[in-house]
């Protein structure tokens, strides 16, 4: 990766390495200006040019519909949403919710639909704060990690947490 301009030259197995160490590191910042990157080579370049998907090479060239496990699309989930498996209850009976407030991102709605249910994570920034609403299907629990670090575990159903601080 190009750390001056945070563009990646990782291919596409380094980009799936590279974006799982960042997000476990908690570098959504970094991961979002790669995201944002408007030039060749970027992904919003790509969404520029006219792309509604992965293309195979930065360039346009070949497949322009390339769904190999590049992982761009899964920091949406696990980091911006922050609607993630955990490792000590597999098949999300336990989700972690850890949600990345980043960047110039104000909200994000996203869904998994895992065994147990739809897991459902939206999250808002108004006027410096943050609100975060929570579904988790029946039989299951979360664990919740707000921005300011405090740590919630919650059973099933509507869960809501509104003003937190960014």
């Amino acid at each position: 990766m190009n750390s001056s301009k945070a563009h990646l030259d990782t291919g596409m197995l380094g980009t799936l390495l590279l974006m799982e160490f960042l997000d476990g590191i908690g570098r959504d910042d970094l991961v979002l200006r790669i995201y944002q990157q408007k030039d060749y080579p970027g992904w919003d370049y790509m969404i520029e040019q006219g792309a509604t998907t992965m293309w195979e090479k930065w360039n346009g060239f070949w497949s322009q519909i390339h769904s190999c496990f590049t992982s761009a699309d899964n920091w949406l989930y696990h980091g911006l949403a922050g609607i993630r498996p955990d490792p000590a209850a597999p098949g999300f009976k336990n989700v972690i919710i850890h949600p990345a407030v980043v960047g110039d991102i104000t909200w994000v709605k996203a869904h998994h639909d895992g065994p147990y249910g739809r897991i459902a994570v939206e999250w808002k920034l108004e006027g410096g704060r943050l609100n975060l609403d929570l579904a988790i299907p029946p039989n299951s629990t979360a664990t919740v990690i707000l921005p300011d670090g405090i740590t919630h575990q919650v059973g099933s159903g509507i869960r809501t947490f509104r003003g937190l601080m960014r």
